[in-house]
């Protein structure tokens, strides 16, 4: 009778097993894309429905298991250029960082980080503006620009937080001292699942011989493209706490879209995806992982 009793046991303990392992796969198998969908005005569109997108992966029509708004609390790192070109930017960017903040929603948070010769972070993420204030105060500043570096080192500590994940780069300029290479930057920003923005600022300083005016250049334009993020500028810097809240409002108006692809293969696939109503426009991210 125990003898019986045992091997009901173990076979109820095996059947576990499996099921859990095959709601393992079956949550590894669905891919998640962030969706922001604008009108021909360049509003937010906040009201659509699942029937509303198309989806395709590699030009073949995904059927999307859903369509949602994101419930999940953001996990945000904010990197800001700390080399010697970005002195004049400092006020307007704290600003603009800050009105940041005051617009991400209950159980958001944010990290800051910064880079020039070296790249360093705050020791935490952080929804209170005094603890936001003083690890915006603490960041050192030098000379040079490992930008490359700077976000790989964001995506390492994006890797797996208990949240939604986002990048954003602010600079007046493109790599100068990176160890890493572009490529693998971009590969990393392309096959990953952390949504990236960069955004440009335009910047006026001495250089030892004459005022000039500095702005990045087409290399930094292009790394948010297949993430699902945007590139955004900065070219009065009494704008930056303007484009900041903007882009706390496009986090917050975006579309969660859910789908199992019909490849397992570990490959990255082109993905697209598409507004059936007419005058609409969607960005998400160019690629995935299946």
């Amino acid at each position: 009778m125990r003898q019986n009793k045992r091997v009901r046991t173990a076979f109820l303990f095996i059947v576990v097993c499996l099921l859990c392992a095959y709601a393992g796969l079956e949550a590894q198998s669905t891919v998640t894309v962030f969706v922001t969908v604008t009108d021909a005005e360049g509003r937010y569109v906040t009201d659509l429905r699942k029937d509303d997108f198309e989806v395709l992966s590699d030009g073949a029509s995904q059927a999307p298991m859903s369509v949602e708004h994101d419930a999940r609390p953001l996990k945000v790192i904010v990197m800001l250029d700390r080399s010697a070109s970005m002195n004049g930017a400092y006020p307007r960017l704290y600003e603009g960082v800050m009105t940041f903040l005051t617009r991400l929603q209950p159980g958001d948070q944010l990290r800051i980080g910064g880079f020039s010769h070296k790249v360093e972070f705050s020791s935490r993420f952080t929804a209170t503006p005094l603890e936001l204030l003083a690890d915006l105060s603490a960041l050192d500043y030098g000379n040079g620009r490992k930008l490359y570096d700077a976000v790989m080192a964001g995506c390492n500590l994006l890797n797996g937080v208990d949240g939604r994940p986002v990048l954003v780069m602010a600079t007046d300029g493109d790599d100068t001292d990176s160890r890493g290479r572009r490529d693998a930057v971009v590969n990393r920003l392309r096959t990953g699942t952390i949504e990236t923005y960069a955004v440009g600022v335009t910047t006026r300083y001495f250089n030892g011989v004459q005022a000039v005016q500095v702005s990045p250049g087409r290399e930094f334009k292009q790394l948010p493209e297949d993430t699902g993020g945007a590139y955004l500028e900065v070219k009065d810097l009494r704008d930056t706490a303007s484009v900041f809240s903007k882009l706390a409002e496009e986090l917050h108006s975006q579309y969660v879209l859910a789908f199992s692809p019909s490849q397992h293969d570990g490959r990255v696939h082109k993905l697209t995806v598409r507004i059936k109503r007419p005058t609409l426009t969607a960005r998400a991210n160019a690629s995935y992982v299946a």
